[in-house]
């Protein structure tokens, strides 16, 4: 099944993107649950959730569109900081920032 644009496909529907979504098309492949990507500074389950969320550590906690955390952090949304990071003002936010042994 393909959608029209700004639009994916999850178990033979077609829904609207929302905000986070990366809703290009492929000409060659519809967009559907398992290819949608989420732009960087969001965060979604996995790729079966069409669930988006905004990563309240920013950008630097969620680069990647496949929803994986940045070194340094985990956790849902990437809010926790990883063993061996703390928790760092930066600006008007929060960074995880190794610790130096």
């Amino acid at each position: 099944m393909r959608c029209n644009v700004h639009k994916f496909e999850k178990n033979g529907v077609c829904k609207p993107c929302v905000e986070g979504m990366v809703c290009q098309h492929d000409d060659s492949v519809g967009l559907n649950i398992t290819s949608l990507r989420v732009l960087r500074g969001y965060w979604r389950v996995n790729l079966h959730s069409e669930t988006i969320l905004r990563c309240p550590m920013g950008d630097a906690a969620c680069p990647r569109q496949d929803s994986t955390c940045a070194p340094n952090y985990r956790g849902p949304r990437c809010d926790v900081c990883d063993d061996g990071a703390a928790k760092m003002r930066a600006g008007s936010g929060w960074t995880c920032e190794g610790c130096s042994h």
